[in-house]
């Protein structure tokens, strides 16, 4: 049995929505993420830029930590799009916990145009290779065609790198 764990924040419900979908078809219980102390939508552009990485990684500590080691086969990683990133929450998994090496998936919903964010996240964990990823715009405007896509994305690219592993 492959050892697969999935982690998601979600601010309006569009990637909770996305990530009990790959939950469902993946048989496992998704995470959701929250920060010991909240960062303020408003404030987040500017904690972004003008925070150094090793205040982020302090500032960026999850509520319940999670337990994540080498011997993971794939880390599944959702988040809404902010400001051509992700949310605190996942950027705090990503920097704080998760362990290097381990295949992550990525996940994510947006409103408009999320250009610059999987050139953020492989910046952010350079030695965990992104073996797949998938956008969905505004997911809860059409779940019909969200749920299906978000299914047909864990057979082909994550369920596929599993087995063929």
């Amino acid at each position: 049995m492959k050892k697969i764990s999935l982690f998601y924040y979600s601010h309006h419900g569009n990637t909770r929505f996305l990530a009990n979908h790959i939950a469902d078809a993946l048989g496992t219980v998704p995470k959701e993420l929250s920060l010991k102390e909240e960062i303020p939508v408003k404030e987040f552009v500017r904690f972004l830029r003008e925070t150094s990485l090793e205040e982020k990684k302090q500032r960026l500590i999850l509520e319940d930590s999670p337990r994540i080691d080498e011997s993971w086969d794939l880390i599944i990683v959702g988040s809404p799009v902010w400001a051509h990133t992700a949310a605190p929450e996942i950027l705090g998994l990503l920097l704080n916990y998760l362990p290097r090496k381990i295949p992550i998936a990525v996940f994510y919903s947006h409103g408009g145009k999320p250009e610059g964010f999987l050139k953020e996240i492989r910046a952010m964990v350079p030695d965990n290779p992104v073996i797949s990823h998938c956008g969905f715009q505004s997911p809860l405007m059409s779940t019909d065609v969200a749920g299906k896509r978000v299914r047909e994305w864990i057979q082909e690219c994550v369920a596929g790198y599993l087995y063929e592993k």
